[in-house]
């Protein structure tokens, strides 16, 4: 494992992700007829502030090392290390969460897509 391109990955993953998220907050905001001039403006800046914040963030992460061993939020991590003290256990909540990530990110886009947009 790499440790000091966690902090790239990490940015570019969160900006990735973000980016849908704010796409699909823009075609929420092109719903409405008296801001759909808006839309390419605020997901623009949106997005600039998303990617310059979590950039800052990373950084810092860097300067503190705080991933130059292994990622202690992650799934494999967590398993790894069970039953072990000062060690956070593996939940069936836990669980839950790591297996529904992708559903529980596309929560807001769906509702956009469903109330606003109508499709």
């Amino acid at each position: 494992n790499s440790p000091k391109s966690q902090y790239i990955d990490l940015w570019s993953m969160d900006s990735c992700i973000l980016y849908l998220l704010v796409r699909f907050f823009s075609m929420g905001l092109m719903g409405f007829s008296s801001t759909a001039w808006l839309a390419p403006h605020v997901s623009v800046g949106i997005f600039s502030a998303v990617i310059i914040l979590n950039g800052m963030h990373q950084f810092n992460n860097h300067l503190q090392g705080s991933f130059d061993g292994p990622c202690p939020f992650s799934g494999r991590y967590i398993l790894q290390n069970m039953y072990k003290p000062g060690n956070p256990d593996m939940t069936v909540a836990k669980a839950c969460i790591f297996a529904g990530m992708p559903a529980i990110y596309m929560i807001g886009p769906f509702l956009i897509q469903v109330l606003i947009l109508k499709s």
